[in-house]
């Protein structure tokens, strides 16, 4: 128990740290959709995914305190602290870290604006799980869907032409669900940490 918390205020604090940046108040850019591989390997679109196919993707809030949760992290390593090992309760993590309601409801109420349908939501609401139309999400974050030849598996992936940008006040720490380049990467071990009713799940 103590171990799942320790590992969640993790998972929670990496993408807020590293994903997303703002342009402004409104606007926000995620980096790392575009695989790297399309310019490595000078890959070339072979077709768009068709505009209603629907995609499920998964909204990423950031901790509230994330200074704050960063310094408890070094805290419960460190055998000199006084909170060495001393792990938060669920309810005592989502008292201090968890997102604040408002802004869970401003991303649902985003997806909602875009057509988009909210099929799941975590209980630290740290994840807004939504599914929609091809179409509905290049609208909602200005990109197009495009399919590629994988250059080292035999299939097919796809993947946005540019980064997603999002115009929205709350800020979010990442999306998943964009690209399917990697089928077991980065993304998805973070859905699966996380698990869809907000608890640690081995991996």
């Amino acid at each position: 128990m103590k171990k799942t918390f320790l590992h969640l205020a993790f998972v929670l604090a990496a993408p807020f740290f590293f994903s997303g940046s703002a342009l402004s108040a409104q606007t926000q850019i995620f980096n790392g959709h575009v695989p790297d591989a399309v310019a490595k390997f000078k890959l070339q679109s072979v077709g768009q995914l068709p505009a209603t196919q629907v995609l499920q993707l998964n909204f990423m809030l950031p901790p509230r305190d994330s200074k704050g949760l960063g310094q408890l992290l070094e805290q419960l390593n460190n055998p000199l602290s006084t909170n060495y090992h001393h792990y938060l309760t669920p309810a005592q993590f989502d008292e201090r870290f968890a997102p604040a309601e408002a802004d869970q409801q401003a991303v649902i109420q985003f997806a909602q604006k875009h057509g988009l349908a909210v099929t799941h939501t975590v209980p630290g609401r740290t994840i807004v799980e939504v599914e929609g139309k091809v179409a509905d999400i290049e609208q909602a974050m200005h990109l197009k869907l495009l399919l590629y030849n994988h250059p080292t598996e035999n299939r097919q992936f796809y993947a946005p032409y540019t980064e997603p940008t999002v115009e929205l006040d709350t800020p979010l720490a990442a999306i998943s669900g964009l690209d399917n380049y990697l089928l077991h990467g980065t993304r998805v071990h973070l859905k699966e940490t996380l698990g869809r009713d907000g608890t640690t799940r081995a991996t």
